[in-house]
């Protein structure tokens, strides 16, 4: 290979991970940045900006193999279903494939919006670091609302937050 491209290749590569390394992580008040990600269903992207101005993004980050995700699931679906009219719920799968997330997905009949997030850059950019990470975006594209240690009683705490968020 040639030795100006390899060198270009670790300059690059080096940028990436500071801009990981060194980026604050995304808190309550910040601008969300947009996620554009494959659905699990079809070929088609989800964009969420598509929703501003229209509903409220309910984000879950999540990996087939988290317990606390598995716990915390039948509940984020109920809620779902009382909030439906004003809020989008979507379930983004981080660094797994695509047929074990089906198939999880297909066993648990999981009714959310489901998108892949295969490299799991989208979750790094909202500051993750440990699955399940939900996040709630408004109608205006910021964070309202962030769990990342999940208790028992967090579905309350987010019915009241998505209460509040009501026009």
């Amino acid at each position: 290979m040639n030795k100006a491209f390899t060198t270009y290749c670790y300059i690059f590569m080096m940028f990436l991970a500071m801009d990981i390394i060194f980026c604050d992580p995304l808190k309550v008040g910040d601008k969300a940045p947009e996620i554009s990600l494959m659905k699990l269903e079809n070929k088609e992207y989800f964009k969420s900006q598509a929703l501003l101005g229209e509903k409220n993004l309910v984000i879950c980050f999540f990996s087939t193999w988290s317990r606390p995700f598995n716990n915390i699931i039948p509940k984020l679906i109920k809620v779902s279903k009382d909030f439906d009219a004003h809020s989008k719920f979507l379930l983004v799968s981080v660094s797994e494939k695509k047929p074990l997330v089906k198939n999880y997905v297909s066993k648990r009949d999981i009714s959310l919006q489901v998108v892949m997030d295969k490299f799991g850059k989208t979750f790094k950019k909202f500051g993750g670091d440990n699955v399940p990470l939900l996040v709630v975006v408004d109608k205006n594209g910021l964070i309202t609302h962030k769990v990342e240690k999940f208790h028992d009683g967090y579905e309350i705490e987010l019915i009241e937050h998505l209460k509040s968020t009501l026009d």
